[in-house]
């Protein structure tokens, strides 16, 4: 799911909340890109999403509207449609050192890497909508659009008629080096029903929960909010143990470091998928992974517990699950004004680097 992508166009004005939590919820049920979901539900259009994309992506906008020039693998940059579908990129050129490609929004950095090296070329690589991708497929491989794609493509792209024979955007920094973050707009969010949050947050289907944290993380700070928050609190000591364990998993979303010392109680509960929720949500807050050992977690807190979150984060670009870190390095970009060369599968020298770097980056913060 495309969180970047959501936050922009709620702080904008251009979704309201609660539509956004539709849409997440629409997209659990039926799969596809986020900006697939917000064009079939009406919710935005293609100009807005062709502004907001790169933005969100921190990538430039691809060719769109065009119909592309099949390649064949004696042409530069060109990739097999197997690596095309595994890595969800389309080659459309390169040289001897790059190779240009499409890609959906949110772009994984790490198979951007990782494809990089399978061909042996530096990654250029541009945002288009989902649709857009899938029709790049059809014209570089022949392989048939999804019909749901397909679909939402014909509403605004008839077949177009001649083949474009060069696709220029400016070519993006190496995925390796500083990528920019976006600009963010402190547009005023609409009103939300914080009540109809809260239901959908302790509902027993998956579904409704998911779309209740996806419309809650997107809100901005406020007193409603808080006493929410406070809500989710006491309901981790409470009788019921479903909403324990929603509470529990609610709280992760939000990454509420005052749950800590309830979540690593929670560790004990008799109920298997209230501690495997507790866990997650610790690991999701703190950057750390002790497992259910609640001895460690609260050795870890009474050392970490007056620190700022930041420090938290920072410390878990270090961490050994990779997942971990790459959860820490994906919420420093949301906070600073650069994404520094990281991603988990550096070597631990070249981690550290990354590391002093968001540390200093910290330090001189006004």
């Amino acid at each position: 799911m495309s969180s970047r992508l959501a936050s922009l166009l709620v702080q904008e004005g251009r979704v309201s909340a609660e539509r956004m939590a539709e849409a997440f919820q629409r997209q659990v049920i039926y799969g596809g890109a986020l900006d697939t979901v917000l064009l079939e539900l009406g919710l935005a259009d293609e100009p807005q999403l062709l502004d907001s994309l790169p933005r969100a992506s921190e990538l430039p906008l691809g060719p769109v509207g065009k119909l592309l020039s099949p390649m064949t693998p004696d042409e530069p940059g060109w990739f097999s449609p197997g690596l095309a579908q595994q890595f969800r990129a389309v080659p459309l050129g390169g040289d001897g050192e790059r190779a240009r490609v499409l890609v959906a929004d949110p772009p994984d950095w790490t198979q951007l890497l990782e494809l990089g090296e399978l061909i042996g070329r530096r990654i250029d690589a541009a945002v288009v909508p989902e649709f857009e991708l899938a029709w790049a497929m059809e014209c570089i491989y022949g392989s048939p659009m999804p019909a749901r794609l397909a679909s939402l493509r014909a509403r605004f792209h008839p077949l177009n008629e001649g083949a474009v024979e060069a696709c220029d955007w400016e070519p993006t920094a190496p995925v390796l080096v500083v990528v920019h973050a976006v600009e963010t707009v402190s547009t005023p969010l609409p009103e939300v029903d914080l009540a109809t949050l809260r239901a959908q947050l302790l509902d027993s289907d998956p579904a409704v929960r998911h779309a209740g944290a996806a419309g809650l993380i997107v809100l901005p700070p406020s007193s409603s909010l808080r006493h929410l928050v406070e809500e989710l609190r006491s309901e981790l000591v409470g009788e019921e143990p479903l909403r324990r364990g929603y509470a529990a998993a609610a709280l992760g979303e939000l990454r509420d470091p005052v749950a800590v010392p309830k979540l690593i109680e929670l560790l004990k509960d008799l109920e298997p998928t209230i501690v495997d929720a507790a866990h997650r949500s610790l690991v999701e807050i703190t950057k750390q992974d002790f497992d259910l050992s609640r001895w460690r977690w609260r050795s870890w807190w009474d050392r970490n517990r007056s620190r700022p979150r930041t420090d938290w984060l920072i410390a878990g670009l270090l961490h050994k699950s990779p997942a971990v870190c790459e959860s820490a390095s994906a919420e420093l970009a949301l906070i600073a004004d650069s994404r520094f060369c990281y991603h988990a599968e550096l070597p631990a020298r070249e981690r550290e680097e990354a590391r002093q770097k968001w540390t200093a980056w910290y330090k001189a913060r006004p």
